[in-house]
């Protein structure tokens, strides 16, 4: 893999080699790609421009080097090319654009009427679309399986049913072409796969910034519509025992910010889930950008990679959450410029 990365096609008649690569990964969203191929004129035609692996809705798979072996970063279809010609002797590109899996499931609006646990019903439409889907235990919530009206696309409907419950849809694919989808809880509790370092030895940063933001709710105050009694009950849910310890977390530093949750929802179990899936994702009020090198780091990093982070001074050295990776690869260098997330300050978990 002398370019640091290969194309993998639906086509057996390949375009060319590509010369630039970017994926951009980001939790909660659909990773996309763009794979730029240089235009030449070949007896008087551009053949790159109708070759038949770069046709809409043609898969394109990116895999690169990682640790010493390989990973995929982006299995899916194209959506669309961007063509740049310069006037005299041909010379231009094009860029190939396309998401992944996820993409097919935002394609039609679907009227159906579900009366499953949410789980059920995700993995059921998931693997509409997916080789392998894993991840979707949610907690039974008690009593009988409510009814789940869907008019919108499957992909809206699973994030939806997803982020209610605290967990992000995240597709993956195999080097070897096997697509998968799982529901992912942010969570600092698996070990770190890497080190970020700046301002010590062994720095594989050039420079970080990091912002910090308390204006956020630590506190639900939460309504419920029963389904079949129509009564409204009312209970203020705080995080409470059910965030992990260490640290000054968010209610720590900013003390009560509430806010309203009204909902229908057939048990008190769900509305109690609900509370804790918004307080979570709010949680996270620390974030910190930086960029760095595979060959800097050793490694290739991914969306919901667990990393520390040393050079930061006693408040902010610890473990973080990668919420976006934007992959640039070209032959020369693999850069990956970084998002991290962290819900605490000030004692850390390294």
């Amino acid at each position: 893999m002398p370019q640091g990365f290969s194309i993998e096609s639906d086509s057996d008649t390949g375009p060319g080699s590509a010369t630039q690569v970017t994926v951009e990964e980001r939790v909660g969203q659909s990773t996309s790609f763009q794979v730029r191929y240089p235009v030449e004129a070949i007896d008087g035609d551009l053949p790159v421009l109708s070759a038949p692996g770069l046709e809409g809705g043609k898969n394109l798979q990116v895999i690169c080097e990682s640790d010493g072996g390989l990973i995929s970063l982006v299995k899916g279809p194209i959506k669309g090319q961007h063509v740049h010609l310069q006037h005299g002797p041909v010379h231009g590109y094009v860029d190939v654009y396309g998401a992944d899996g996820t993409s097919r499931m935002d394609r039609e609006v679907q009227q159906e009427r579900f009366e499953a646990t949410e789980s059920s019903v995700m993995t059921t439409i998931l693997n509409r679309y997916f080789d392998v889907v894993t991840g979707l235990g949610l907690a039974p919530s008690g009593g009988k399986s409510p009814v789940l009206i869907q008019s919108e696309t499957d992909l809206r409907f699973v994030r939806k049913l997803a982020r209610r419950n605290g967990r992000w849809l995240h597709a993956t694919s195999t080097p070897e072409g096997i697509e998968r989808a799982a529901l992912r809880e942010m969570s600092l509790s698996k070990d770190p796969v890497a080190e970020l370092v700046i301002n010590h030895q062994g720095a594989n940063l050039d420079t970080l910034d990091l912002y910090w933001d308390i204006e956020r709710p630590t506190r639900v105050v939460a309504r419920q519509l029963g389904l079949e009694d129509k009564k409204v009950s009312r209970f203020g849910h705080h995080p409470g025992a059910s965030l992990p310890t260490g640290g000054q977390q968010l209610a720590d530093v900013a003390g009560s910010r509430s806010v309203s949750l009204v909902t229908p929802v057939a048990q008190s179990a769900q509305l109690q889930g609900r509370t804790e899936a918004l307080l979570d994702e709010a949680r996270w009020f620390i974030r910190a950008r930086c960029s760095t090198t595979v060959h800097r780091l050793g490694r290739v990093l991914q969306t919901h990679d667990v990393v520390g982070l040393k050079g930061m001074g006693s408040r902010h050295d610890g473990l973080y959450y990668v919420t976006e990776v934007r992959h640039i690869i070209d032959a020369m260098e693999h850069r990956m410029e970084l998002e991290l997330s962290r819900d605490r300050w000030a004692g850390g978990l390294l």
